[in-house]
């Protein structure tokens, strides 16, 4: 064998590895925009109803156009479940659109909503403005020995981060989720909600 066709034998065998790779790459994301429609059609639907939870995982990689209409509709439909608003405010705070900021702020504004759903809604309202905002709704628990106090479910995530969607927030949307916020802190009720959104106020007003 000649050098010449030692060259392309060698260069065949390097080509081989990479082809299969790209394929099986091309492979890999036709699944994962699969994935991401079938989630998205159930959390539009709701159904079926076993693969809601594994929608609402699925929809946190997925592309803003398929993930951010699922979410409004899920906001909208959101159950006073700790364990599903979790999954719900963890999926949301990705994302940062009109539509889901408008969703929210309806929920979180919403006085017949149950009052562990609109503190989600709060906190997805928060992570629109500012991903570092975060919390956990597992940490909500009265003090004890001081009436009208709860545990603070609000922490710094420096490693916070949000993928825009096609929408752009309206100006000023830091200063309306404030103003929010201040306003339930307000209310005569001193439950969890007003304490959370105390509590809120004072992570929304730190800049750095």
């Amino acid at each position: 064998m000649n050098c010449r066709m030692c060259s392309l034998l060698a260069l065949v065998l390097v080509m081989i590895p990479a082809a299969s790779y790209a394929q099986d790459e091309r492979a890999s994301d036709v699944h994962h925009r699969n994935e991401c429609r079938l989630a998205g059609q159930v959390l539009q639907t709701g159904n079926p109803r076993p693969k809601r939870e594994w929608a609402m995982e699925a929809i946190r990689s997925c592309d803003p156009e398929i993930a951010v209409p699922s979410l409004v509709r899920s906001w909208a439909n959101a159950p006073d479940d700790t364990a599903h608003l979790m999954r719900l405010y963890r999926a949301g705070r990705r994302y940062r659109d009109a539509r889901l900021y408008t969703a929210v702020r309806s929920v979180a504004s919403d006085p017949a909503r149950p009052r562990t759903v609109r503190i989600a809604a709060l906190a997805n309202l928060a992570a629109q403005v500012d991903p570092r905002i975060a919390m956990d709704l597992n940490l909500l628990r009265p003090i004890t020995g001081l009436r009208g106090r709860w545990q603070s479910i609000w922490f710094w995530d420096n490693h916070g981060s949000s993928v825009d969607g096609a929408v752009p927030l309206p100006a000023g949307a830091r200063a309306d989720v404030r103003r929010i916020a201040d306003a339930i802190a307000k209310a005569p009720a001193r439950d969890e909600l007003a304490d959370s959104a105390a509590r809120l106020v004072r992570f929304i007003d730190v800049e750095f």
